[in-house]
């Protein structure tokens, strides 16, 4: 079943939006004051990066599919 999406919404990603998260047109665009990294430059050295926030270490990964997975 197809979710309608008003034109004022402001998913500009089709797949989020007929996802219908609740957060979807957060992830629409980016925000303009947001710097944006290009993934070739986070993957130089390999198809894994470790990341740290805080306390926690997080695994960023990039899947044979092209797809990225965070992990904790």
């Amino acid at each position: 079943m197809d979710k309608v999406v008003p034109e004022n919404d402001a998913c500009s990603s089709q797949r989020f939006c007929e996802m219908g998260s609740p957060s979807a047109s957060r992830f629409a665009k980016p925000d303009e004051a947001s710097p944006v990294i290009d993934s070739q430059n986070l993957f130089a050295h390999g198809p894994e990066i470790t990341i740290r926030h805080g306390q926690e270490l997080y695994r960023l990964r990039i899947t044979r599919n092209d797809k990225l997975i965070l992990t904790k």
